[in-house]
């Protein structure tokens, strides 16, 4: 083999130290924040010596507008021996060497769930991140697939997983926080998610004010989860049967999850559904919509409305549900050790580095 051959193939074969756009520190922990997190984690465990994350100050990271002009930097703050990686959708428009995370396309897809501002910016932020990349990650398998339609870049399945606080707890164990927020043990149905048109609060609020009196006041329908300036505004009616909580931290959210009777996702869509994993973890039966990513993500293990999640379709998915004996204590722990198998944030940072190993160091696809 001659000189140049050899020098050409040890190039290709080299492998990057990571740096991490740490962008997402300081924000609200929700759905990418939380996946950024667990897998910037992982990946600080796994290889220490071969990981560094770039974050930036109090002061940038203060405003939208800030982070978003700090993110665009990064690509000059990049050593030559390192990939980018980010993980949420803030991330830089060029980047020479960048794998980015690819959580849905719904700005794209349903553009009305969002406002314009939002569309404007972060369908050509999206757009520029999926047609600049040789190599991106996506969080579950109809995300990837959707994305393998508009690039021809490789696209590589990295999921998100329950994190270790969301475990099954007992009624003693949570009595005092249920006490605390006037609920009780297995007595309450628990909806997580964000105030926005895809989440399909409305018409699960709808379908639960459809149930007689005295269900509603037996078993309340507890929302947790915050509002954002960048989803189109949702009208929710307002009961004494339904508890709004607002955003809530992780351990306020990991007793809510094992106290509820059942945990409700009637999403129009999602990415991946995070809150069906940390449900299951906790030992906790789960009502989701039938749609592709909730057969990829819940399999047998969770219950689907049938038909389109309409207010209709709702009510008698929670009848049906609410008349379902809790299921035996094994069987919740056998549901979330079969959960844990197949999500873990190791094993999806294992995938990330198995990425990154494969990003070629000249030019060339990935």
């Amino acid at each position: 083999m001659s000189y140049m051959a050899s020098k050409t193939r040890r190039e290709t074969t080299t492998a990057y130290s990571i740096a991490i756009n740490g962008a997402f520190r300081g924000q609200q922990v929700t759905g990418q924040q939380r996946y950024a997190t667990e897998i910037a984690k992982a990946l600080h465990d796994k290889s220490p010596e071969r990981v560094r994350e770039i974050v930036p100050s109090r002061m940038m990271s203060a405003s939208s507008l800030r982070a978003w002009l700090w993110v665009q930097t990064l690509p000059f703050r990049l050593r030559p021996t390192e990939v980018l990686l980010t993980f949420t959708s803030r991330c830089p428009i060029w980047c020479p060497r960048h794998i980015s995370t690819v959580h849905d396309l719904f700005v794209v897809t349903h553009p009305e769930w969002y406002t314009r501002l939002y569309r404007v910016t972060h369908r050509l932020s999206l757009w520029a991140q999926i047609r600049g990349s040789r190599l991106l990650l996506a969080v579950s398998e109809p995300v990837a697939a959707d994305v393998r339609t508009y690039t021809r870049a490789q696209v590589v399945v990295a999921p998100n997983a329950p994190a270790p606080q969301f475990a099954p707890l007992t009624s003693v164990e949570l009595e005092q926080t249920l006490e605390d927020h006037g609920l009780t043990y297995k007595g309450y149905l628990l909806s997580v998610a964000s105030v926005d048109p895809r989440k399909n609060i409305a018409a699960l609020v709808d379908a639960f004010l459809s149930l007689p009196l005295d269900v509603r006041e037996s078993c309340p329908l507890v929302l947790a989860g915050g509002s954002n300036a960048s989803f189109a505004m949702v009208d929710i009616v307002q009961s004494p049967s339904v508890v709004r909580l607002g955003y809530v931290g992780d351990e306020l959210l990991a007793e809510l999850y094992a106290g509820a009777r059942a945990v409700v996702l009637p999403s129009l869509d999602e990415g991946f559904g995070l809150p069906v994993v940390e449900a299951l973890s906790a030992g906790t039966d789960v009502l989701v919509s039938d749609t592709p990513v909730m057969r990829w993500v819940g399999g047998d293990s969770v219950i689907y409305i049938e038909g389109t999640p309409t207010s209709d379709n709702i009510a008698p998915a929670l009848r049906q549900l609410l008349r379902r004996v809790h299921p035996p204590r094994e069987e919740a722990l056998g549901r979330a050790e079969a959960v844990a198998r197949r999500f873990a944030w190791p094993t999806s940072a294992d995938v990330v580095v198995g990425a990154v190993d494969r990003f070629p160091a000249t030019g060339g696809k990935a």
